[in-house]
């Protein structure tokens, strides 16, 4: 258990389990028989599904967004333990909406008409990325929110709480991986989405951390 959720507030305390389960799991291992990485929704167990299932519909039970939300805003000029929670909180709840736009039941059914406005919900599902190259949306938006320009960019780890550190870590290096910045730049100079300039302030943002992602 990580003794950072002792600063989360009672009502917010039953998402830890998830944000656990999931924090434990952002790597994607490589599979030698199937001879790629595996995603985490791949390899979820049972238990671990009915875990985050059960969750999910704690979360979208009436007034339970505002309670997360009105915190997780509360504390973004807290304590690095603080913020450290909230951002595990946006990061689990952009991997619940992963879940459901993948058409994955009851995730798909249970978030559906779901808006979450401080995760920016409402657009962000408005992109015309392939399927499987979505996962770089919500880093996009968090980081390209956080870090819009170069001089912010260049004092990230001074800055960002360890689970921002940790995330785009684990980021950069499904995408090292996985090979998909080639793609990911072919996207950028075809697409004519709004959007673009997120993916390129999160490629930026990478690259100026000295992550190796870009082959």
């Amino acid at each position: 258990m990580d003794d950072r959720w002792n600063v989360a507030p009672d009502p917010l305390q039953y998402l830890r389990e998830a944000s656990e389960k999931y924090s434990a799991n952002l790597i994607c291992p490589y599979d030698e028989t199937l001879k790629r990485h595996v995603r985490f929704v791949e390899r979820m167990s049972q238990q671990q599904r009915n875990v985050f299932e059960q969750t999910c519909r704690k979360i979208v039970s009436p007034g339970e967004m505002s309670v997360i939300g009105d915190w997780c805003e509360s504390v973004s000029h807290g304590t690095e333990t603080e913020r450290h929670v909230a951002d595990s909180i946006r990061q689990l709840l952009w991997f619940l909406m992963e879940l459901a736009e993948d058409g994955m039941p009851p995730f798909d059914e249970i978030l559906r008409g779901v808006e979450i406005p401080f995760l920016y919900q409402k657009d962000a599902w408005n992109w015309d990325l392939p399927k499987d190259l979505r996962y770089i949306i919500g880093p996009a938006l968090y980081f390209g929110e956080r870090f819009p320009n170069e001089s912010k960019m260049l004092h990230f780890f001074e800055r960002s709480s360890r689970s921002e550190q940790e995330w785009l870590t684990s980021i950069a290096t499904r995408i090292g991986e996985n090979h998909d910045w080639p793609r990911i730049s072919q996207w950028l100079s075809d697409s004519k989405s709004l959007h673009t300039l997120d993916v390129w302030r999160l490629g930026n943002l990478m690259d100026l951390c000295d992550m190796d992602c870009f082959d």
